[in-house]
């Protein structure tokens, strides 16, 4: 009986590589494994209920406003009196 050896670290990560895209169903650059063609389905789907078929609701109208908008007043940043730190400060 023969032994199989590996001949480097990187044939056995191209071999696990290969190994978990063929598990994967990936291809050779990440596209997906081709599928085959859908079969044909039935298409018998029961009809679903349109917009006329509904009676209306309480929210299909809009709520009137209750009170008038108040425009945003833009209020002035204090400013800001943090002296700048000096540039010459031994280092410890």
């Amino acid at each position: 009986m023969t032994s199989f050896k590996l001949r480097s670290p990187l044939f056995a990560a191209c071999l696990l590589l290969m190994f978990f895209a063929v598990l994967t169903g990936c291809g050779p650059a990440g596209e997906p494994a081709p599928t085959a063609t859908p079969t044909k389905t039935a298409t018998s789907v029961a009809p679903t209920a349109t917009a006329t078929d509904m009676p209306p609701t309480a929210a299909a109208t809009p709520a009137p406003p209750t009170a008038t908008p108040v425009p945003p007043t833009e209020t002035p940043a204090p400013p800001t009196d943090t002296p700048a730190l000096p540039t010459d400060t031994p280092v410890p």
